[in-house]
């Protein structure tokens, strides 16, 4: 990575990491609901330039580290339900595949779900988050589409 390249990414991250804060504080703490809503619009419009610079899996280890996870999956969760970006990036196909068996795994346990795959062989419950076929394909899309399922 160049040197133009390193500090353009620095200031993109030094840019979300403030406005992430203030974000954070609300627009009541700022006294101005206006000015949070340009904000959000402001973040969104900074972590798109974001993957010019850096993989998926460090901009959501970053956006994660920084409270934008949330903003992470709506601005880039249906990248995972491209099968492009899957055959143009093996690499990013990985990482959506382990992020929304990560992310799953986590809402199932929060559910009380996890006790009852452990009946099931691990072989089995792997081969259910992993198999490439319509149907988890079409679960995958369903998943990634439903926000809410991203609340951890």
């Amino acid at each position: 990575m160049g040197p133009s390249k390193a500090s353009d990414t620095a200031l993109l991250m030094l840019a979300l990491s403030n406005s992430a804060v203030v974000m954070k504080l609300g627009s009541a703490a700022v006294s101005c609901p206006l000015f949070s809503s340009s904000l959000m619009e402001e973040i969104k419009r900074l972590m798109q330039k974001l993957p010019e610079f850096m993989s998926m899996d460090q901009l959501y280890t970053f956006s994660s580290s920084v409270g934008l996870k949330q903003e992470f999956l709506e601005i880039f969760g249906l990248r995972a339900a491209n099968d492009q970006n899957w055959q143009e990036s093996g690499r990013e196909g990985v990482f959506w595949v382990n992020l929304v068996h990560q992310l799953l795994w986590a809402a199932l346990s929060r559910e009380g779900f996890v006790s009852k795959l452990k009946a099931f062989d691990s072989i089995e419950v792997s081969q259910l988050f992993y198999e490439e076929s319509f149907c988890g394909r079409v679960f995958l899309q369903t998943f990634l589409l439903d926000q809410r399922a991203f609340s951890c």
